[in-house]
């Protein structure tokens, strides 16, 4: 597996870089977590700081590209990253509780 670091932009607003990068492999795709293993070693970083954002097989080829955030460090990602990432990341969501105005209705009441 070999991967080439294509972009890279500062998002000094948000404390992180946004990368985008080609991978080209011999066998099957690899899993997320081997490419957050394979960019952190790019880029120096902790594997835990990255979120992989979409990864699109190009037809045809043994390559994919890629496209992730690399935070400063976790807290920064959880703040940052939407839900359903943080959840496939393993990382627990609290979910906020919604109040209902008026309290609940009863079904047999008109």
């Amino acid at each position: 597996m070999e991967i080439h670091l294509l972009d890279q932009k500062e998002n000094k607003l948000v404390k992180r870089k946004e990368i985008k990068f080609a991978v080209a492999f011999l066998q099957a795709p690899p899993k997320k977590a081997e490419l957050k293993a394979e960019v952190g070693k790019a880029l120096n970083t902790a594997p835990d700081n990255i979120a992989i954002r979409r990864l699109r097989n190009v037809f045809g080829m043994r390559k994919s590209i890629g496209f992730a955030y690399v935070y400063e460090n976790v807290d920064d990602l959880k703040k940052n990253e939407t839900k359903p990432i943080l959840k496939r990341m393993g990382f627990t969501v609290a979910e906020k509780k919604k109040k209902i105005k008026g309290g609940a209705k009863k079904e047999g009441a008109k």
